[in-house]
């Protein structure tokens, strides 16, 4: 039997008056294009990142994540540390 994992999108998104980060799942499909758009959006919104993760991953460790999105400063290495996450066009 095939098993096929879901991806989501994640947004983390730092207010830039308050400084406050919200941290959230996009409601959207993902498609060939998703990453290109994304990528684009973060470049010129430096206050927009997003991550892709598995959907069971996210749901088991969704306090976990969410804990570390919302930390000031994160690293691709956190970020790389948690399995089934990842930053989408970032390097």
């Amino acid at each position: 039997m095939l098993c096929v994992k879901k991806v989501i999108v994640i947004c983390r998104e730092v207010n830039r008056q308050t400084g406050q980060i919200a941290v959230y799942v996009v409601p959207m499909e993902i498609d060939e294009h998703t990453v290109v758009r994304l990528s684009l959006r973060s470049m010129f919104n430096p206050e927009l990142r997003y991550f892709f993760a598995y959907e069971e991953v996210y749901q088991e460790q969704k306090q976990e994540i969410t804990a570390m999105l919302k930390r000031r400063n994160i690293t691709k290495r956190e970020v790389d540390s948690v399995y089934g996450i990842a930053e989408v066009g970032r390097q």
